[in-house]
């Protein structure tokens, strides 16, 4: 009896890590075939019900809604007025209104960018609206060249969902617009796409021929937030380092009420990519900015800056740093590791803090020479691997608190993710391209810590265990869906197995970036594909995850 006492004992130690992971399997759809190119997006709603939309190739919308007791309901496929193309276009948004299921995207339709808005009633399966709500200038033959040569940014839509409210604003970026003071225009629309406010942002004092679009943040049907970037080039003369701004659009307002941000890391010119976040419950606003700082060894560098804007608009910034991080990879692999750190996103806690998540992202160039004399030629590649996870959180005056290291390593060869990609999707989805969809991670915001998740080979459980070097993934059909819990304090936290396989051989993939958490239901619902299943036609699911 002692004896089996003590085996149940060691069998319960071994199995508690496995039972601490909150987050369960709830609900599993009939499969379906895996959709491998377009666009896909998740949304779950107030009353239960789950809505899927792939964006596919042949210019139409695949729709599937389930309802509250995950079974589904109906499948429809839809011809919007405006087709919805891959090449050029971008699905910007996805999500809930009080009308039904908005979902906006951009396309170039006849060379003219367009922002098309189609509204879905999950009711009756019937399209309530289909139109262009936005036009840009015709793109002209020789404009290729500006945008290819001359660094001239592509005319683009911005697009930023309060998911509390449902509001939203669009950034009209028309970078062909000749009048500096007409070259970003941002409307806000309430919860039942009813415009609010509308305006173009001004150059202060018409010192900066240049204003670029960095990023918005939509605060209910009171105001929406607007970074910008303010540059003069050599031949317009001028402050050459740049501005940086934050500029306010208040409900029925005509015009923007701008604040000037300090740059503290250098010359805001410099900057790649920004993230605008607004926090409920301190009033402040969050603007982290990103800027490369050149090459080391042949690999890109990185550098980033925080700066809050309190409710009174005073803005205070500093450089954001990843020590602490880096002294967990050092205390880990006992040797300098360098963590190459670029933030991904900025989440708001429910205790008024925020986190900030980190990603590796190692660019690598390489330059080789083939042929002799006159016939010599000149090859230059950059390939990506999108690397270690790190997250830093802070409490809501800004002071760092908890660390957290994931090693990771996914190569993406030659393509390269945009800068702060992970932010975006957060919105719109996910693109579907040879698998790559894959080899991203998600974070959900829940209990003190939140959960980090992501697709991995199985062996490099082991080499984390053993503080060696993980293995470099390529194959989509080698990985398997895993969670990290960050509740569990943990500075390096343990990796668990979230779907439970049938065979040896079986994998199971997570589409972690076209997923939706709903943090009323404490729900998560996912796509997942087994990639080595026989019958292609049935090797995907929608699955639905209880998180606590």
């Amino acid at each position: 009896m002692k004896k089996i006492t003590l085996l149940l004992a060691a069998f319960l130690c071994i199995q508690a890590p496995k039972a601490m992971a909150q987050m369960n399997v709830v609900a599993e759809s009939e499969t379906f075939q895996e959709y491998e190119s377009g666009h896909l997006k998740i949304v779950s709603l107030k009353n239960k019900e789950t809505a899927l939309l792939h964006f596919n190739n042949h210019r139409s919308i695949d729709w599937k809604m389930y309802d509250a007791a995950h079974k589904l309901k109906f499948e429809k496929s839809i011809k919007p007025a405006t087709p919805y193309k891959m090449k050029g276009g971008e699905v910007l948004g996805v999500f809930e209104t009080t009308e039904g299921i908005t979902a906006i995207y951009s396309s170039y339709y006849h060379r003219v960018p367009t922002l098309n808005r189609i509204v879905l009633d999950p009711a009756t399966g019937e399209v309530k609206q289909d139109q262009v709500i936005a036009k840009l200038k015709r793109l002209r033959f020789f404009d290729g060249y500006a945008m290819a040569f001359g660094g001239v940014p592509l005319p683009e839509f911005f697009l930023n969902l309060d998911e509390e409210t449902g509001c939203y604003a669009v950034a009209q970026y028309n970078t062909f617009e000749s009048d500096r003071n007409r070259r970003i225009q941002v409307v806000h629309y309430n919860n039942s796409n009813k415009e609010i406010a509308r305006a173009y942002y001004q150059s202060p004092k018409n010192k900066y021929k240049y204003l670029e679009f960095l990023d918005l943040a939509t605060i209910g049907s009171k105001e929406v937030v607007v970074s910008v970037l303010g540059r003069n080039t050599v031949a317009s003369g001028g402050d050459r380092a740049g501005i940086l701004l934050m500029g306010s659009l208040k409900e029925g307002a005509k015009a923007f009420d701008m604040q000037k941000v300090n740059y503290n890391s250098g010359r805001p010119s410099k900057i790649k990519s920004a993230l605008t976040r607004y926090n409920p419950h301190t009033g402040d606003i969050y603007m982290l900015t990103l800027e490369t700082t050149g090459k080391k060894k042949n690999m890109t560098q990185f550098r980033s800056q925080l700066s809050i804007m309190d409710a009174d608009r005073k803005v205070n910034s500093r450089v954001v740093t990843t020590k602490k991080i880096q002294e967990l990879t050092k205390k880990h692999y006992k040797k300098d590791n360098v963590f190459l750190a670029v933030p991904q996103n900025l989440y708001i806690n429910k205790d008024g803090g925020f986190s900030i998540l980190f990603e590796e992202e190692r660019l690598v160039t390489t330059t080789s020479t083939s042929g002799t004399g006159s016939s010599m030629m000149t090859k230059v590649r950059t390939t990506c691997t999108m690397g270690d996870i790190g997250v830093q959180h802070y409490d809501k005056e800004g002071n760092e608190q908890d660390v957290y290291y994931i090693p990771k390593s996914h190569y993406y060869g030659t393509l390269i993710p945009d800068y702060m990609y992970n932010a975006k999707v957060q919105q719109c989805g996910v693109r579907l391209s040879w698998g790559y969809q894959f080899k991203s991670f998600a974070y959900v915001p829940v209990g003190e810590r939140g959960y980090v998740l992501f697709n991995d080979i199985e062996r490099n459980a082991k080499k984390v265990e053993k503080k060696r070097e993980v293995s470099t993934v390529s194959a989509a059909g080698d990985l398997e869906a895993f969670v990290f819990d960050l509740n569990e304090q943990e500075a390096i936290p343990v990796r668990k197995q979230i779907f439970e396989e049938e065979g040896k051989n079986d994998r199971s993939l997570g589409l972690f970036n076209g997923s939706d958490y709903n943090a009323a239901q404490k729900l998560m619902t996912v796509v997942v594909t087994q990639p080595r299943k026989k019958d292609a036609r049935t090797n995907t699911k929608v699955v639905w995850l209880s998180v606590q």
